[in-house]
């Protein structure tokens, strides 16, 4: 990246750091325009890391397409019920698949990481329970009110934090009939409405929560800072018996961020899924109201 943007890389370090997220990785690899702006990442990261004594390496290196290295090794990923895959990808979903067509870019979101996995497979147990208590008949019109803030009896969702937008699509092919996606990112937004596009759903985007009703789910792949700062958010957006999912997250992370959203929103844990990769065991977490 070119001028300030040159700094992100150390606030990626800080980050990193915050106890409870990561522990230091071993190597880390940052690409810059010029040498001005090398020189600048340094002076930030090095104040952050001086107790771990790292050391830098500054060299030129021949300019790449990264995003076309990634695309070409990207390959399709099949799980029980979803099909991962690019546009140019020919596989096609088995019966009980749903297919999700993903661009691999810079959002995060291609279903490589477990996090990932492990929502779309809670998103599908969520939303065959919503389906289910759609179906029968035996609310009360007042009940029914208090439980659609807009009156419109129609299923909804938000996926925080949404990245690529894969989580928020395969909302909308599970038949929620409104999504949103949020995030912070611009980057992230736009590859959102892209990948809807690609996928033929229509999904709310936009960089902040602005106009949107209260949901019957939220989902949130994010990390555990984040995911404390903002459940005083998500219980003012999520229905009284409205079901959570929360992921990003480290095992040894799960007493506390469930105490607190049992705590802030007055959840119960319905399921939890682990998953290890590369030494860390992550899980995902389904919560309910």
């Amino acid at each position: 990246p070119d001028g300030e943007r040159a700094l992100v890389a150390a606030n990626e370090f800080e980050h990193a750091l915050e106890p409870g997220i990561l522990l230091p990785p071993l190597s880390f690899a940052a690409y810059f325009l010029n040498r001005r702006d090398v020189e600048r990442a340094l002076r930030a990261i090095e104040p952050i890391l001086e107790d771990l004594e790292p050391q830098f390496e500054c060299y030129e290196e021949e300019e790449k397409d990264y995003s076309e290295i990634f695309r070409q090794n990207f390959k399709p990923i099949s799980l029980q019920h979803w099909l991962i895959k690019a546009s140019w990808h020919k596989n096609k979903p088995k019966k009980n698949q749903i297919e999700l067509a993903i661009e691999p870019g810079m959002a995060f979101g291609t279903g490589t990481h477990p996090t990932t996995r492990s929502c779309l497979d809670l998103m599908w147990d969520v939303t065959k329970e919503l389906s289910q208590n759609k179906m029968q008949p035996n609310k009360s019109k007042k009940d029914s009110s208090k439980e659609t803030a807009d009156g419109s009896g129609k299923s909804t969702a938000l996926d925080f934090g949404c990245g690529s937008g894969i989580l928020a699509i395969g909302l909308k092919k599970l038949n929620i009939d409104e999504v949103w996606a949020i995030d912070i990112d611009p980057l992230a937004v736009a590859a959102t409405e892209k990948n809807a596009e690609e996928n033929k759903v229509e999904i709310n985007v936009s960089l902040h929560a602005s106009k949107m009703p209260l949901v019957d789910l939220i989902v949130a792949n994010i990390l555990r800072n984040t995911l404390i700062d903002f459940a005083p958010s998500f219980h003012k957006w999520l229905k009284p018996s409205g079901h959570i999912i929360l992921s990003g997250l480290l095992l040894e992370q799960e007493k506390e961020i469930l105490e607190t959203y049992k705590k802030v929103l007055g959840v119960t844990l319905v399921k939890k899924i682990e998953a290890a990769e590369e030494g860390y065991t992550w899980i995902s977490l389904w919560l309910k109201r």
